[in-house]
């Protein structure tokens, strides 16, 4: 008894250690059953709640369905923030896309004024060709590129540049957000990886490699396991 309560005093055993002791033997059940064992660990583990004087006699009872609680508590709390991170890892997924599709407009529309610019400069050549004397087959294409475009080159030369400087423009500012947003999402999935469970290291599974009913046998023990810590408080 005077080891128990160090132990626990310590912080050296817990409510995992005392279930463990309670199923070694009758002796040691009853030992680490008693209420001032169960006190000190409620103390220690919830300082913030105090013992209900009428339940003081069955502390054990009453630690299990604390903890219970408070277990439960924490593993709803769990799932908000993985949801909560798993939601805005769709959001910016989301808007990664709708980036690249206006990013991809952008392009197209680049590429249409630039080919665009390029027609209308030759037009410009051409209309510029016609005022010195020429072969009459060359005078004649030329003529027929300048009839081919009715507005005036100079300022329509001039609007097109001035699309052309906005579609960059707004190329990059779209590049730097898709950017932005992508770095932000590799953060958020490195998040949302850190709050998933993990049951087994990566060296229990690739120990099992190759023999599939040895690693679901041992992955059942190890399941077990985890339950025997809630079952054995009740023993």
């Amino acid at each position: 008894m005077q080891i128990m309560d160090i132990g626990v005093q310590r912080n050296i055993l817990n409510y995992r250690d005392l279930s463990s002791l309670a199923i070694s033997s009758r002796r040691l059940c009853r030992l680490s059953n008693h209420s001032f064992l169960w006190e000190l660990l409620w103390t220690k583990d919830f300082p913030s709640d105090s013992i209900p004087e009428s339940l003081t006699k069955d502390l054990k009872s009453l630690y299990k369905q604390k903890f219970e609680r408070v277990k439960s508590t924490k593993i709803a709390a769990h799932k908000r923030s993985v949801l909560r991170v798993q939601s805005q890892a769709l959001v910016l997924e989301r808007e990664c896309k709708d980036l690249g599709t206006l990013l991809n407009g952008e392009r197209r529309r680049l590429n249409s004024t630039l080919s665009e610019l390029k027609n209308i400069e030759r037009a410009r050549q051409s209309s510029v060709a016609l005022k010195i004397w020429q072969p009459e087959i060359i005078h004649t294409r030329q003529q027929d590129v300048v009839e081919q475009t009715p507005v005036r080159t100079d300022s329509r030369i001039h609007s097109l540049k001035m699309e052309i400087a906005v579609c960059k423009e707004r190329i990059e500012r779209f590049s730097r957000s898709i950017c932005e947003k992508n770095s932000l999402m590799e953060r958020v999935k490195s998040k949302l990886e850190s709050l998933q469970y993990k049951p087994l290291p990566e060296s229990c599974i690739s120990r099992f490699q190759g023999s599939p009913k040895k690693a679901k046998i041992t992955d059942k023990r190890i399941e077990n396991a985890i339950k025997s810590d809630f079952r054995s408080l009740g023993n």
